[in-house]
Formats: C-alpha cells, sequence, structure tokens
C-alpha cells in the first residue's frame, strides 16, 4: 500500500481540501510544489511531494504578494470507518495509566484519525496580481508539471496517526469524560486536550503538537489547450469556474486554474488510486 496517497484519497473523501503529507511539513502560500509526472503529463495532487520553490521571497521570482491570516473556530475530526476502535484497556507497556487513559486500535494498514482544532488560513489575497506576475516569468520554468499553493491551513492543535501495519496502537490521556467513535468521527468535546504517552506501528503520529500544518489549496499555471482535467491523456476545450461552464481561450493562453477537489475525488473513485 502506498500510505501516503491512501491518507491522501481519505483525507480528500472527507474534507474538501488537498491534505499536506506528511502532515505538518513547514509550506508556505507561494510554495511551488511537484507531485512527480509520468507519461501521461502532471501527477494528481496526491501522496508525498517536493517543494521546489516559493513565489514569495524565493531570489528567483520575489513575487510582491499579500499574505493574510483567517483564523477560525472550527474543528476537523476523521477516523478510518469500522477501522479504529477506543478501549480503557490499555497495553500493559503503558506507565502511569489514569482514569483518563484510553487506547485506539487500529485493525488495517493505513488506518487513520485526525482531530484538530482551530484552523487559521492563510492565503495570497490578490490572485490576479499572482496571475500578472506569472505572466512576466512564463517561460523561465516548467508551470505545466508543477502546482502553486495559494492557500495553507494550519490548526493550533491536532493528533494525527496512521497505522503502518494491522495492530497499530496509540495510548493517549484525554481530560474530558466522555468519547467515543461514531462512523468516520471522534466524538468528542472541541475543548478535549489529549496526551500521548504510547504508540506502536504508526507511519507517522503528530501528537497533539502545536501549529499544525494540515491543507491546502493549490492551483496550476498552464496553457489551457492542454489542461487535464484529473483523467490522464483526455484534453477537454472547457473548464468550471464557481460552477459556471466557460470556453477555453485560445491556444497558447496561460492562466490560474484551481485544482477542483469535487474533480479530484471523482477521478480517483474512477481511477481506483494504486496503493
Amino acid at each position: 500500500m502506498n500510505l501516503g496517497k491512501h491518507y491522501s484519497k481519505s483525507i480528500i473523501n472527507k474534507f474538501d481540501y488537498v491534505p499536506v503529507y506528511l502532515p505538518d511539513t513547514k509550506i508556505r502560500p507561494g510554495a511551488i510544489l511537484s507531485f512527480g509526472s509520468d507519461f501521461w503529463g502532471i501527477n494528481d495532487p496526491v501522496g508525498s511531494f517536493t517543494v521546489v520553490g516559493n513565489l514569495i521571497g524565493d531570489a528567483m521570482f520575489n513575487f510582491d504578494l499579500t499574505v493574510k491570516d483567517y483564523p477560525s473556530s472550527a474543528s476537523y475530526n476523521f477516523v478510518s470507518q469500522n477501522q479504529v476502535t477506543l478501549s480503557s484497556k490499555v497495553n500493559a507497556n503503558v506507565p502511569n495509566v489514569t482514569k483518563g487513559t484510553v487506547q485506539f486500535n487500529f485493525a488495517k494498514e493505513g488506518s487513520i484519525l485526525l482531530f484538530a482544532v482551530k484552523p487559521t488560513e492563510s492565503r495570497i489575497e490578490n490572485l490576479i496580481a499572482l496571475k500578472n506576475n506569472l505572466l512576466n516569468v512564463v517561460h523561465d520554468f516548467d508551470w505545466d508539471n508543477h502546482y502553486i499553493v495559494t492557500s495553507v491551513y494550519t490548526c493550533d492543535k491536532a493528533l494525527v496517526f496512521q497505522s503502518s501495519a494491522k495492530g497499530g496502537e496509540l495510548v493517549v490521556d484525554v481530560n474530558v469524560p466522555k468519547i467515543g467513535i461514531q462512523g468516520t468521527e471522534l466524538n468528542v468535546e472541541a475543548n478535549a486536550n489529549f496526551e500521548v504517552k504510547w504508540k506502536d506501528k504508526q507511519a507517522f503520529s503528530v501528537d497533539w503538537a502545536n501549529d499544525v500544518v494540515l491543507f491546502m489549496k493549490l492551483k496550476r499555471f498552464t496553457k489551457k489547450e492542454i489542461l487535464k482535467n484529473f483523467n490522464k491523456g483526455q484534453q477537454f476545450d472547457d473548464k468550471f469556474t464557481d460552477g459556471k461552464l466557460e470556453a477555453a481561450a485560445p491556444s497558447g493562453i496561460y492562466d490560474l486554474i484551481d485544482v477542483d477537489v469535487t474533480k479530484l475525488r471523482k477521478h480517483m473513485a474512477e481511477e481506483k488510486v494504486k496503493e
């Protein structure tokens, strides 16, 4: 199993964002990302990536763009359905077990738990200015095979775990009296706090850390006539903007195109991402 692609696919199916993998990779708006490419062109933005530069501050570009922060009181909550269970019976290896100690058990390779609170969106304010700056360097970089980060979501606190194998374990102390799992969500108060005491068979683990980068929004800067609608090898002539169908521009004109998570989700379902 490709754990990165599995994590990304699971999160995209739950939330309307592209996940950062690994979670808490420190990226900023303006980052230029590569998810690799193949015979058909650029890969879908799932799994691990490489940061190849940033439009803001890098000597090669150094665009004059404003980034603003938008804090929120929202929370994000996800568990792999029918794959994660919760128990007060704790692994005997765990020291100092208290009344508030609980154990999450992960039944399959790749099973996920995510609970995060108070995201702040940091985003490039003026996308027209971004596009105009890009038009000045249209021939200076391989834009067709890269993505541009326009927003980053950083959560005040986050607990994230993915199992590397069947039998993964995460033992935590929690400060609220009621906690449970229902469907794809962890039933717990938004003001809950966790302390990780033990973990085993983790692909990665974010242990109720501060200021965790979890999600991002992406755009592509590309020639409209070669843009692929997440359908490798099949070109198209039209695009959607805010739900409205628009005719594509004449051949050779570059534009900023949203990575549409709904289309990405549909494409992954059709392709059945190989893991």
